[in-house]
């Protein structure tokens, strides 16, 4: 059998749906001899240098995202006689030969909600998102999502079945010197303990604009945000501090010497940001939406993220409700392995084409 997979982000991108797709590639190239596997990718350059098996080859094709996904990748599956082809990021082929079985991943459901993006881009990306799925998905022979949320969230508004294959995280902490500690943190001017560590973004469904204004009234703490440029907040407040975008190690350090994190998202289709705060056992203030209190479990404090709610929660962080040292791990054993995810991902496919 011949597997064709759109490579694309877990080639050139360290985080989310490339993480998710690249773990499991790598767990499958150990776990399956048999089937051939076609990894196809854009021009980007690689996020680190892949070393498979010979019955995994990449194949280089053209054209931006949509050109990509709806004109090339199709084409070019057909031609080197793909029995499975699978997407792994929300979207797919609308268009392809009969003989192609579809595959896809939907990690969730954001973009067909009522949560409007501010940028032209963000925009796009939401109705090339939703269209996609409302014209093709019922054609779709294979699907999977990546929790329980958002398994639900599919049967409901699609009446679909899917497969979870969990994202995992890997749980070895990182062990940095401490002179690199005080590199990494003196570039924001921050001692270890001093500070509450956010991971947020810019789309609505990150609630960036509350986590502004809780921040903004908290001016007695010190809080550290990633994910957000520094144009994002140009004016604020001295006890804030914007790193933009990180390296993985950097991100490590941050996590292991903040007092606490916070995420406070509106939805998540899982929520990968808590597990890595986990992994340095930090306590953990979150939103009760979606799918993060099924990766919170008992290692935090889930609540209601509104503004009195969260400003109350931060006031009282020593608390025993932020989560325990022995949830946390309950919830990292839960979460650290992305070969019961290939696992699934692989039995699932070879039962489709028998």
């Amino acid at each position: 059998m011949i597997i064709g997979i759109d490579f694309r982000f877990g080639y050139k991108s360290l985080r989310g749906m490339g993480t998710y797709v690249r773990e499991i590639v790598k767990c499958l190239a150990k776990l399956d001899s048999c089937n051939k596997y076609i990894l196809y990718i854009d021009n980007a350059e690689p996020c680190e240098e892949f070393k498979f098996p010979v019955n995994f080859t990449f194949c280089k094709l053209k054209g931006g995202y949509f050109s990509f996904e709806q004109w090339y990748l199709p084409r070019q599956a057909k031609k080197n006689g793909v029995d499975i082809l699978w997407s792994p990021y929300n979207t797919f082929p609308l268009y392809i030969a009969s003989t192609v079985k579809r595959c896809v991943t939907i990690h969730d459901l954001i973009f067909m909600g009522k949560l409007f993006p501010k940028s032209l881009h963000q925009l796009l990306g939401k109705y090339y998102r939703r269209y996609n799925l409302l014209l093709g998905l019922k054609r779709v022979d294979l699907l999977f999502t990546v929790s329980n949320y958002s398994a639900k969230a599919i049967q409901q508004r699609f009446g679909l079945s899917s497969l979870i294959t969990y994202n995992h995280i890997d749980i070895k902490p990182i062990e940095p010197t401490i002179q690199r500690v005080r590199e990494i943190l003196g570039q924001w001017g921050i001692e270890p303990g001093s500070y509450f560590y956010t991971i947020t973004g810019n789309a609505p469904s990150k609630n960036f604009p509350l986590i502004k204004e809780v921040l903004e009234i908290l001016k007695e703490y010190r809080f550290v945000i990633t994910g957000i440029k520094l144009e994002d907040w140009d004016d604020a407040p001295d006890n804030v501090s914007i790193t933009g975008f990180v390296t993985e190690e950097e991100k490590a350090i941050l996590l292991q010497n903040a007092k606490a994190f916070l995420f406070l998202s509106l939805e998540e289709g899982f929520g990968i940001p808590v597990l890595e705060a986990m992994v340095y056992d930090r306590k953990i203030l979150a939103s009760n939406c979606s799918a993060i209190p099924e990766v919170v479990g008992e290692g935090g404090y889930c609540i209601n993220p509104s503004k009195d709610i969260i400003i109350d929660a931060i006031h009282h962080f020593d608390q025993p409700k932020w989560g325990t040292r022995e949830g946390r791990m309950k919830q990292l054993q839960r979460f650290s392995s992305w070969t019961n995810s290939a696992k699934v991902f692989l039995s699932a496919i070879n039962d489709l084409c028998i």
